[in-house]
C-alpha cells in the first residue's frame, strides 16, 4: 500500500500531520482502517492509530492522550461518547490472552471489563461490550458480553461463527452469523433466534442503535432485517462497501464505488452519484447533521434533505484519500502514497463540490 498518513486539516486549510507510516512488507503492523480513524459520536474527540500498540485520542483544542499497549485491530466509542473500549495485550504474545478495557475519554481513567483469548471483534451495547473471541475451555469461537457493571456472560460458542457481528449501541440485541445463517440474541438473557439465511457471507453489517433493524451487505446484495419482516433485499447486483445507521436510527446510508444512498424512515431515497467510480467512504457526521463522503480526492459534506453538497477538504497532491472523518478539531484524512508524503499547507478548499 505504500506510505500511509493521517493528517488533520483545520478551518484555515492548514495541514497538521498526525502520523506517517512507511511501507511495511514484513507486516509489523496492520494497515490503518476506518475503525482506527473515527470521531466520537458527539463529535468532540478523534481516535486514531499512532504507532504499533498505541492509539491516541485528540480533543478539539489539539490536546491528546495516548492509550498504550493496545492491539490495533479494534477500538470503539460508546454511544454516549464517555468510554473508549480497547483490547490490551497481556504478555509478549498479543494474539493469545488479552484484556478488554474501557477508558474514560474525559478523565482518562482505565479499567478492565474482563479477559478473553484471541479477541477478533468488539461492539458496544447499551450497558457494556460484546467481544468475539476464542473460548479457552472449548477452543471454539465465542461471543461474550462484558457489562460495565456485573459479571461477564458467555452468549454463544461454535466452530463456524463468522468473525464479524453487529450490535445495538443503545440496546441489548446482537446479530451474529454461523456460516451463512443469521441469528439475533438479547445479551441480557434469552435464547438465540434464527433471523434467516444468506446465499453468501456478509462482510459489512450494521445494526440500528435500538436493535430494531439491521443492514447486511454480501458481495452482490444489500439486505435489511427487521423483526416483523425478516430479511428483505434492498439492492441487487453491486458490491456495497459501507453501511451505517444514523445516530437516531431513522436513516440508513450505504455506498458502493459508484453511488451513496440514504433511505429515511419516511420512505424517501436520496442518491449521490460518483461518475468516476471513486466513492471510497461514507459516514454520518458525528455531532452534526449530514454525511461525510470521500469521492476522489475530496472530502464532502452531504446534506440530502437540504440538497446541499460542499467540500470540506481536498487531499494533498499525489496522495490517495482512503477515509475521512470530521470532529470539532477539523477534518481528518487517511491517505496513501508511493513516496513519502511531503508536508504542505494547502489553501482553503473551494466551498463548491466538484
Amino acid at each position: 500500500m505504500g506510505f500511509e498518513r493521517i493528517a488533520l486539516q483545520g478551518a484555515g486549510g492548514e495541514w497538521v500531520p498526525l502520523v506517517v507510516r512507511p511501507p511495511d512488507p514484513a507486516g509489523a503492523h496492520q494497515s490503518f482502517s476506518q475503525r482506527l480513524l473515527m470521531a466520537a459520536p458527539d463529535g468532540e474527540h478523534l481516535l486514531y492509530a499512532a504507532a504499533r500498540g498505541q492509539l491516541r485520542v485528540r480533543g478539539p483544542a489539539g490536546d491528546e492522550f495516548p492509550v498504550d499497549r493496545v492491539e490495533e485491530r479494534d477500538a470503539r466509542f460508546s454511544a454516549d461518547s464517555r468510554w473508549l473500549a480497547t483490547v490490551t495485550a497481556i504478555g509478549p504474545d498479543e494474539d493469545v490472552r488479552a484484556d478488554v478495557t474501557v477508558v474514560d475519554v474525559t478523565g482518562h481513567r482505565r479499567r478492565s471489563l474482563g479477559q478473553v483469548d484471541r479477541p477478533m471483534w468488539l461492539e458496544w451495547v447499551r450497558d457494556g461490550v460484546v467481544v468475539l473471541h476464542v473460548d479457552a475451555a472449548s477452543g471454539q469461537q465465542a461471543l461474550t458480553y462484558l457489562p460495565l457493571a456485573g459479571r461477564p456472560r458467555l452468549l454463544v460458542t461454535g466452530h463456524d461463527l463468522v468473525p464479524r457481528f453487529t450490535a445495538a449501541a443503545r440496546g441489548t440485541r446482537v446479530m451474529y452469523f454461523i456460516d451463512t445463517d443469521v441469528f439475533t440474541m438479547d445479551v441480557t438473557g434469552g435464547e438465540p433466534e434464527r433471523a434467516g439465511t444468506l446465499p453468501d457471507t456478509a462482510p459489512n453489517v450494521e445494526m440500528s442503535p435500538d436493535g430494531s433493524q439491521a443492514a447486511l451487505a454480501t458481495s452482490t446484495r444489500l439486505y435489511r432485517w427487521t423483526e416483523a419482516r425478516g430479511l428483505e433485499v434492498l439492492q441487487d447486483g453491486e458490491e456495497i462497501h459501507t453501511v451505517w445507521y444514523s445516530p437516531g436510527g431513522h436513516e440508513l446510508a450505504y455506498a458502493s464505488r459508484s453511488a451513496a444512498v440514504v433511505l429515511t424512515d419516511g420512505g424517501k431515497r436520496h442518491e449521490l452519484r460518483a461518475p468516476g467510480n471513486d466513492l471510497a467512504g461514507l459516514r454520518f457526521r458525528r455531532g452534526g447533521d449530514g454525511l461525510v463522503v470521500v469521492r476522489g480526492d475530496r472530502v464532502l459534506l452531504w446534506r440530502p434533505a437540504a440538497s446541499e453538497l460542499r467540500t470540506l477538504a481536498v487531499g494533498p497532491p499525489g496522495q490517495t484519500v482512503r477515509a475521512a472523518d470530521v470532529f470539532a478539531g477539523g477534518t481528518a484524512l487517511w491517505t496513501t502514497t508511493a513516496a513519502p508524503p511531503v508536508p504542505a499547507a494547502n489553501p482553503p478548499p473551494s466551498q463548491q463540490a466538484r
